[in-house]
């Protein structure tokens, strides 16, 4: 457990280092993530937008294979953000075999050796 806190946290803080062009705000209440009208530029946001979720009972789904990619991203207390548990399996697999390990453990005791 302690492996997967060292990995999220990584990740968070590069997330949070990249640049960010523009804010996304979700208006679409209840929805899939990949809907371009439920975004506020009426566009789904991009590696290089701040997504951010802010109503209170707004749930935004991130289907099954799909992938979304923001710089960061804000979701407001009483708001939900789903991510298909499929889809965090295989970005994890992408990122351990971009590092070449093959576990949580062995990404970590890398990154703690660079």
């Amino acid at each position: 457990m302690r492996s997967l806190i060292y990995l999220i946290l990584l990740l968070i803080f590069h997330l949070t280092n990249l640049q960010a062009q523009s804010i996304n705000v979700w208006q679409g209440g209840i929805g899939n993530w990949n809907v371009a009208s439920n975004w506020s530029q009426n566009e789904i946001p991009s590696v290089s937008d701040r997504a951010r979720i802010l109503a209170v009972g707004d749930v935004v789904t991130i289907p099954s294979g799909y992938t979304a990619l923001v710089c960061c991203i804000k979701v407001a207390d009483g708001a939900e953000l789903i991510i298909n548990g499929d889809t965090v399996k295989t970005h994890l697999k992408r990122i351990f075999a971009k590092m070449d390990v093959k576990s949580r453990t062995q990404a970590v005791a890398l990154l703690l050796r660079s």
